[in-house]
């Protein structure tokens, strides 16, 4: 059943202050009172199933349901909030809703363009700004193949636009390793170039190689 599969995945999470019980003795009401100050941090994730306006009966493809998380920092005042579900018949776009107390609230839009391009252009509620997140898979493996598998061959391009800060181009060139228990390494290649500045052109680039080995 959906709603029973939805329901495993919830979760609360309470974090309290450091600190000992206080000495004396103390009534219910006083010790609950205690308890509920020194409450430093809340959170709550759910999924339930997606809502009937936006369900296509005929497709399989968008069973993950809507994802809600909330949160509330004590501390310092800050809420959050993010709800995260497929949108259209064809399972390839998700939309993200970030509502932030202390940042830029924005909403993404993630589109599957085939089995190992996605684009994620992500919009400013408060400013309207937009920036871009391009991914390229090079190795060619399909959705449907091993997240393992993925980790350990992972040759793939990132790119983030922002055209008011500049250009994140990643290249990791993954190796894999020998036999199925080889986790294997990568090559990554960062580039950064600045948009909006003085020191215009590709002297202004920052470029950094670096290889990592997964164990």
């Amino acid at each position: 059943d959906d709603n029973i599969k939805h329901r495993r995945r919830n979760h609360l999470l309470v974090r309290f202050a450091t600190g000992g019980r206080p000495e004396g003795k103390t009534n219910d009401s006083s010790f609950r009172k205690e308890i509920l100050s020194s409450i430093e941090y809340v959170k709550a994730s759910f999924r339930m199933p997606t809502p009937f306006f936006l369900r296509n009966r005929y497709s399989t493809k968008n069973r993950d349901g809507v994802s809600v998380s909330s949160s509330f920092d004590f501390a310092e005042g800050i809420a959050r909030f993010v709800l995260s579900g497929d949108v259209g018949s064809s399972g390839r776009t998700r939309a993200v809703l970030r509502l932030d107390g202390a940042e830029d609230s924005t909403l993404t839009i993630v589109r599957a363009l085939d089995e190992s391009k996605i684009i994620a252009p992500t919009i400013s509620l408060n400013s309207g700004k937009i920036v871009y997140d391009y991914y390229l898979n090079l190795d060619g493996i399909s959705s449907s193949r091993s997240n393992e598998y993925r980790r350990k061959a992972n040759s793939s391009i990132r790119v983030h636009v922002d055209p008011t800060n500049g250009i994140l181009l990643k290249w990791t060139d993954g190796i894999r390793g020998g036999g199925r228990s080889g986790g294997g390494s990568c090559w990554v290649t960062e580039c950064r170039i600045p948009l909006g500045t003085t020191a215009a052109g590709p002297l202004a680039a920052d470029v950094r190689v670096g290889r990592r080995w997964a164990i």
